[in-house]
């Protein structure tokens, strides 16, 4: 939905690759980010990436306190399951279509190089 020209609807975000020192704290910085943002509706971690939103596995992490936030930013590994994916155009259309149902607008991915 837009409204003014403004995007409005939920966030998706997923985690890919390797896990890092970091991926957990810019996972925990984006969520906080998202969560000042008026246009976001909502804030949906998918777990292990793309293969968690072709199977719409979400956490929703709309309303995780930040103190919850702040232990999963120092805990080592990827707090939502990685993977190693690289898809194609099948998998493209199929998260298209997932985002299309769940209202989503908004697609953060966190990763390396084929993220």
């Amino acid at each position: 939905m837009t409204t003014q020209g403004k995007l409005i609807g939920k966030m998706v975000i997923g985690q890919s690759g390797g896990p890092t020192v970091v991926i957990n704290q810019s996972l925990v910085g984006a969520v906080l980010a998202a969560r000042k943002q008026p246009n976001i509706t909502g804030i949906l971690g998918a777990r292990h990436g793309i293969a968690g939103i072709m199977k719409e596995d979400f956490i929703d992490l709309t309303t995780q306190s930040v103190e919850q936030l702040e232990l999963v930013a120092t805990t080592p590994a990827a707090a939502l399951g990685s993977v190693r994916l690289k898809p194609g155009k099948a998998e493209c259309e199929k998260v298209f279509e997932v985002f299309r149902k769940n209202d989503v607008r908004y697609f953060f991915y966190i990763g390396g190089n084929d993220s």
